[in-house]
């Protein structure tokens, strides 16, 4: 019982990143990508909805405003018909580039180029035993990458932001329905914390990282974004799951990355259960060094 317990309470303080056999080198090297949202899966990450009716109508009416200020001082032999079409136009003319402005198109166009690749996000799980994920993220074929079990309390995901507040990890809110934030600027978060239902599986949290230092890449990914990597603390690591179906390669990369870098981790190896629908984790002991 005391063993399920602990178990349990160091799941409930861990996130989890499923990496393909192909991404080795993140505990090798322990190096990791924050990605910038034009790298990220969902189509709708490039589409946030972004809700500028309140600010665009309050400078339509400004506008419109002044304009008629003008006419009100103009002196009594100016109110011509000329002049008032003039005017009308101008109205028109003014009010259409303001809705060309705040077009939902060029305001996201305007935000992707604004954050660009500085601003990055670490997309990480609740969850450690997901089928799903093990067959999307974890492997190029079923169970055959691994899996790194984080501590979410870790100073590493608990950053200064650029205002100087606290950083952690925040939930993304799965939806059938879009919300829009008001102020895609200041809302940067709750913008990028927003999906779809059908990515539910995933429990994702994400951690941000704003201004990043472009002189971090390491290279470019297949649509030829800077891949911009951080240094993970050994301590932030406290489990290795290894695929059900890893080969014996992988296991022994990944056990010997462990003992290099010496990180005092548990290790799994993930099986498959005979009697229900879940994968089950069986810890191995780690090699001496």
């Amino acid at each position: 019982m005391l063993t399920y317990i602990k178990s349990f309470l160091a799941i409930t303080f861990m996130l989890f990143k499923y990496l393909s056999p192909e991404r080795l080198d993140v505990l090798q090297n322990l190096k990791i990508r924050f990605s910038p949202l034009k790298s990220l899966n969902d189509p709708y990450e490039s589409l946030p909805l972004i809700n500028k009716d309140k600010l665009k109508q309050e400078l339509i009416n400004g506008a419109i405003g002044e304009i008629n200020e003008l006419l009100k001082c103009a002196p009594q032999e100016e109110i011509t018909q000329e002049n008032l079409n003039l005017a009308n136009n101008l109205k028109l003319s003014l009010i259409n580039d303001i809705e060309q402005t705040f077009s939902h198109k060029h305001l996201v166009k305007g935000l992707i180029e604004y954050l660009g690749e500085t601003y990055g996000i670490l997309s990480l799980s609740r969850s450690n035993n997901s089928l799903l994920m093990w067959s999307h993220y974890a492997s190029s074929e079923k169970g055959t990458g691994y899996v790194i079990g984080f501590d979410k309390t870790h100073e590493f995901f608990h950053k200064k932001s650029g205002e100087g507040n606290l950083t952690k990890p925040s939930p993304v809110i799965y939806s059938e329905l879009r919300s829009p934030v008001n102020n895609d600027l200041n809302q940067i978060e709750s913008l990028l914390c927003q999906k779809p239902l059908e990515w539910a599986y995933e429990q994702e949290e994400r951690i941000f990282r704003a201004y990043m230092d472009t002189e971090r890449a390491v290279g470019t990914d297949n649509i030829g974004l800077k891949v911009i990597t951080y240094d993970i603390p050994k301590e932030a690591i406290l489990a290795v799951y290894i695929g059900f179906q890893a080969s014996k390669e992988l296991e022994k990369s990944l056990l010997k990355a462990v003992i290099k870098h010496d990180i005092n981790c548990d290790i799994y190896k993930a099986d498959m259960s005979m009697t229900e629908y879940k994968i089950i984790f069986n810890k191995i002991k780690k090699p001496a060094s």
